[in-house]
């Protein structure tokens, strides 16, 4: 019996491909290959993947087997499969809406469940154990984020200046270019000038009234 591991830290996207390609090079009479998952939420995430998943399985003449839990060709084993598969998309369902339901409680509290805007930079302190912590209490509020002293000011100064009437958006961008002013560096995304767009960003932003917008909802903010 050939096996084909898929172990925990395997995804759907890398599994199906390394069947195909071992079973489509089996002389004909060998025995059928086995895919082998530790559990099935990690093979797919939801009854729609697991279905297309299991058809190219069985297509490509293998068969799936799981380290913990009994599945197999079997009518029975089958039913367990079904059983696992829906009780794996209700988990990653569920996990999605308890997640979006603490990131909603967190703006109703005046947080900030998001990165923070120019001008601002978001809090992250590191507790004993060495993990992050983006959210921390000061004076019994929580707070997120905190003003950037390096941007701050070229907020204030982009407000003012528009409030005059003297300057459109593009040549307050030319200026803060000038000025050496760029946004904050990413992990994916380098420090950069500002665009137009980013200055009208901050024009039409209400984040900067004080108020945090969620799912079209505004809360009073808190720093």
């Amino acid at each position: 019996m050939e096996q084909i591991d898929a172990r925990a830290d395997t995804t759907a996207a890398d599994t199906i491909e390394p069947v195909e390609s071992q079973t489509s090079a089996l002389p004909e009479g060998a025995h059928r290959p086995v895919l082998e998952a530790n559990v099935v939420n990690r093979l797919a995430r939801n009854r729609a993947d697991d279905v297309m998943i299991t058809l190219t399985i069985k297509q490509a003449g293998a068969r799936l087997i799981s380290c913990s839990e009994n599945i197999d060709d079997t009518p029975s084993g089958m039913l367990t499969h079904g059983i696992m598969s829906s009780i794996a998309e209700f988990y990653s369902a569920n996990l999605a809406t308890e997640a979006k339901k603490g990131i909603r409680e967190k703006a109703k509290r005046g947080g900030t469940p998001f990165r923070a805007p120019f001008g601002y930079r978001n809090i992250v302190f590191k507790d004993e154990q060495g993990r992050e912590v983006r959210t921390i209490e000061i004076d019994r509020e929580v707070r997120t984020i905190e003003i950037d002293p390096e941007r701050a000011e070229a907020v204030r100064w982009i407000f003012i200046t528009y409030n005059t009437g003297n300057r459109m958006i593009r040549q307050l961008a030319d200026e803060l270019e000038r000025r050496g002013i760029r946004t904050r560096a990413t992990p994916d995304r380098p420090a950069r000038p500002l665009k137009t767009s980013n200055v009208h960003d901050v024009l039409k932003n209400r984040y900067y009234l004080g108020f945090v917008s969620f799912e079209g909802v505004e809360y009073e903010g808190k720093l």
